[in-house]
């Protein structure tokens, strides 16, 4: 998603430039939705940038640009990972945890999930592999507003004011999350998503760890 050529090839492919490209993209997987249920599912960003974000002039649909970021995602998955000899598994093992999670209330997660998946098993490893971070994003969601915490206060507390500027922040005197109820929240995020992968066998679960671990040193 910050990748430099994501944003040209949105551009070519009939999305914004800029930030609104980003916003309609990689919500627009949820299909046709409001502006305050794509603010919803961006949670940890401020609500106004996202609104503008996705109601930027766009001769796509929502749901038409969401189509188009999973392409760019699968063509990412082509450069990074070509070449690579556990593209295969990885993506086997990716959509048996998709396929098999429960997703309801996940809007984005399933978005992502129901993606046109690929022949191709480079791109379809990407394309999973984004499925799988978004799915584990939903669950921390979750977590955050049952615990009640500030969205701005936990960007703040996990990666600094210039992160936060980013998602739109622009009054940061509140200051971050304290600690405590950010750890709680991480906790609560890694016990939901840690329950998605229970339908791979203990080795599998190593497996899918190693070849993670292998993918981001090849395409780096």
């Amino acid at each position: 998603m910050l990748d430099r050529s994501t944003f040209g090839w949105c551009v070519e492919l009939g999305l914004p430039d800029g930030m609104s490209g980003y916003v309609q993209g990689r919500l627009g997987v949820m299909g046709d939705v409001s502006a305050d249920e794509a603010a919803d599912a961006a949670f940890f960003f401020d609500r106004g940038l996202i609104a503008t974000g996705w109601e930027a002039d766009c001769e796509l649909t929502r749901s038409e640009c969401g189509t188009a970021y999973a392409l760019v995602c699968v063509e990412l998955g082509r450069t990074y990972l070509d070449g690579f000899g556990g593209v295969e598994r990885l993506a086997d093992l990716l959509a048996g945890v998709l396929d098999a999670a429960d997703m309801f209330g996940l809007a984005l997660a399933m978005g992502w999930r129901d993606a046109a998946r690929p022949p191709d098993a480079t791109g379809r490893a990407y394309l999973l592999t984004q499925a799988t971070r978004e799915l584990r994003l939903c669950r921390h969601v979750l977590a955050a507003r049952a615990a009640g915490v500030d969205p701005m206060g936990m960007v703040l507390a996990v990666d600094g004011e210039r992160w936060a500027a980013m998602h739109g922040y622009q009054d940061l005197s509140a200051g971050p999350q304290d600690e405590a109820a950010r750890l709680a929240v991480e906790s609560a995020t890694d016990l939901a998503n840690a329950s998605d992968f229970d339908v791979l066998t203990p080795d599998e679960r190593a497996e899918l760890v190693s070849l993670a671990e292998a993918a981001v040193a090849y395409a780096a």
